[in-house]
């Protein structure tokens, strides 16, 4: 259905392209998956930053929703997510992050380092309110604290007014596709929370987890995505009886979901190559692993005609003026022509956000909705992006 609908729409709109088209069929399908998959006792967070224009479509089987910045903050505003159902997270949260999302009545904080909750612990105690926080517990990288650090909190917690430390929250990284790292991670963390148990009387109550499973992309891509969650559930469904368990997933949840359509606006051999030029780019599509078209992505030829079928190797490339724009290398294409459709499947997380959308001041590409009671459904058109990059008083400053 999905792929007659698009060829349909925009064979009919040649003009309505580059496009971001998300099938909330799909995305509905696909979390009643996951939600199967996994024990009934565990929680599901979305976190935002994979596709924030999703937040509104979910299910009630999403219990809370990761927030990394004021501004995915306001997004969630906009459109009604309780304040419960968020977790207020990020790196880097200024005085003023915390306080607005204290405002706003965040079920929960992470604390990255010890100025986070020295301005969370100074918020708490002036409104003399009492919050809840989770100790983020980093995996190697610049995000959450270590175990050490960690166990100081921990161990000095009496000390912090307002402040009620409710569990650990821990990511790994993304795209991870060895369930057997996974697994022994799990049980590495597991051992962890029972030593604050025994030497610092400390019960983890909540433990929030972000597995960074990996989802397909590419056509070298073999593993079963839903294979490796069903491993993980099985781990899991041995420690929700002592642990309030949330896992939280973005990419994992709506990649799948989305298609990312551009139209060919030229084709043409240049020193015994074979390009084809789209109306979009690296500025909209950027893939994890994705360099300079190195890897096949998955994707759809549409025809805007009935032709030959004759087919020899092409580069893919963008419409910006760098040579690092390039989807796809040394690909088999039946006769493209002009006005013709690619279609990239699997771009529902990241992409719609992650491109480099204003070099060369190229328009936004527009935003449907897709599903089999609506059909397609216009959420946001083209954006100019011409004003952000100019010196103009047309945009309204942040801190006004």
């Amino acid at each position: 259905m999905m792929k007659d609908v698009i060829k349909q729409y925009f064979t009919n709109n040649p003009d309505a392209t580059p496009a971001f088209v998300f099938d909330l069929d799909k995305l509905g399908e696909r979390v009643e998956k996951i939600r199967t998959v996994l024990d009934k006792k565990i929680n599901l967070c979305y976190a935002i930053k994979a596709n924030p224009f999703l937040i509104d479509k979910f299910s009630a089987d999403i219990s809370f929703f990761e927030v990394c910045s004021l501004g995915e903050l306001e997004i969630c505003k906009r459109a009604n997510i309780s304040p419960e159902k968020i977790v207020f997270s990020g790196v880097n949260k200024s005085m003023h992050d915390i306080e607005q999302a204290i405002d706003y009545g965040v079920s929960y904080i992470t604390v990255e380092s010890i100025n986070q909750l020295e301005f969370i612990q100074q918020n708490s105690s002036r409104r003399k309110e009492s919050l809840s926080v989770l100790l983020r517990l980093s995996s190697g990288n610049q995000f959450g604290m270590d175990m050490e650090t960690i166990e100081s909190i921990i161990d000095r917690r009496t000390e912090l007014k307002y402040l009620t430390i409710v569990g650990i929250h821990y990511f790994a990284g993304t795209q991870r596709k060895n369930i057997v790292d996974i697994n022994a991670e799990l049980s590495l963390l597991i051992e962890w929370f029972m030593k604050l148990d025994t030497e610092y009387a400390f019960k983890v109550e909540l433990f929030e987890y972000g597995p960074g499973l990996g989802v397909h992309y590419f056509t070298s891509d073999l593993n079963n995505e839903l294979e490796n969650l069903n491993a993980m559930a099985l781990t899991l469904s041995k420690i929700v009886e002592s642990f309030n368990v949330t896992v939280e997933m973005g990419r994992f949840f709506v990649a799948s979901c989305g298609h990312y359509i551009t139209r060919i606006d030229d084709v043409k051999k240049t020193s015994n190559v074979n390009y084809v030029i789209v109306d979009g780019g690296i500025n909209h599509l950027v893939y994890s692993g994705q360099t300079m078209g190195m890897k096949t992505i998955l994707f759809d030829h549409i025809k805007s005609a009935i032709r030959n079928q004759s087919s020899d190797d092409y580069v893919i490339c963008g419409s910006l003026c760098t040579s690092n724009d390039i989807l796809l290398r040394n690909v088999k294409l039946c006769d493209p022509n002009r006005n013709d459709f690619l279609v990239f499947h699997n771009a529902g997380a990241y992409t719609v956000t992650e491109g480099i959308p204003l070099l060369l001041s190229r328009p936004l590409p527009r935003v449907y909705y897709l599903s089999k009671t609506n059909g397609m459904m216009l959420e946001r058109d083209f954006i100019r992006t011409d004003l952000l990059n100019c010196k103009s008083a047309l945009l309204t400053n942040w801190k006004s």
